[in-house]
């Protein structure tokens, strides 16, 4: 089992923005009186809040036991998604090719799968009978290679 969080490097972004923008519409408010200004560091100031709020709620908790994987990415998942090994046409551990994207932290839904990525680069890829992918991130890569094949090779 492994629960990952968002990396502090995001949340420092996150955070370091909201007070620029604050700092900004403090200045503007005594100093300049531009209200034009104003209402963009407030929707800005808002819009970073909001994401600010939502990467200290966000986490993501993978299972990996004998009958599949079990998922649940808190605040998107009400119930535990699990994937059955024998709804499985291929899985495996693969070192992730992104760019910088905050320290590969992603959150993607599309017609041809989902990822769920929350640091580092390693993410186990499940390719389902219906032609679906689901990508995890793992920070524990060897533990989860050991796991899989020991599940899979009792399967065979």
């Amino acid at each position: 089992m492994e629960v990952q969080k968002p990396s502090k490097t995001v949340i420092q972004i996150f955070l370091l923005v909201f007070m620029i923008s604050s700092l900004t519409m403090i200045i503007n408010y005594l100093i300049l009186e531009n209200y034009t200004i104003q209402l963009f560091t407030i929707i800005l100031s808002s819009i970073m809040l909001f994401f600010l709020i939502l990467s200290h709620i966000l986490k993501l908790t993978v299972m990996i036991n004998e009958e599949g994987i079990r998922y649940k990415c808190r605040p998107f998942h009400v119930r535990t998604k699990i994937i059955l090994f024998e709804d499985m046409q291929d899985i495996r551990i693969v070192k992730l090719k992104v760019p910088f994207r905050y320290y590969g932290f992603t959150v993607n839904y599309g017609l041809r799968g989902s990822i769920f990525l929350f640091g580092g680069y390693d993410g186990i890829v499940i390719k389902k009978l219906n032609r679906k992918i689901v990508v995890l991130g793992t920070k524990r890569n060897t533990e989860a290679q050991e796991i899989i094949k020991k599940v899979t090779r009792q399967d065979a």
